[in-house]
């Protein structure tokens, strides 16, 4: 087996097991001289995929609103956000919809398109 190949897993492994803070694969890592590059860790509150959109969806088939609205919405169903963290998230992933197509805009109001969902 190449040495790539073996610093390869070992990297793989450290990523698996750093939450549970074994220190043995670093070590290898050392002994073998291998680089050890900073993990990037998700953080705990990060939402589930498309569940943001999936509840700015919900909150527009009651019919057109404003930011507001929808932001109140997503922090009732999300309460670990705050109002404030809910409208910003909600005003990303609002205009990330209108670039797909999914919602309108007029003025400060936002409706769902009607695209057969």
């Amino acid at each position: 087996m190449q040495d790539n190949t073996i610093n390869r897993a070992l990297l793989v492994l450290r990523r698996q097991t750093i939450a549970e803070g074994l220190d043995y694969v670093e070590a290898l890592l050392a002994l073998r001289g291998g680089a050890m590059p900073p993990i990037r860790t998700m953080p705990p509150d990060r939402a589930k995929r498309m569940q943001m959109t999936r509840l700015i969806l919900d909150a527009l088939q009651n019919g057109p609103q404003l930011i507001g609205g929808i932001a109140a919405h997503v922090a009732r169903n999300r309460p670990e956000l705050s109002h404030k963290a809910a409208y910003r998230r909600t005003c990303c992933v609002v205009y990330r919809m209108k670039r797909k197509g999914l919602v309108g805009r007029d003025g400060r109001v936002w409706w769902l398109v009607e695209s057969g969902l």
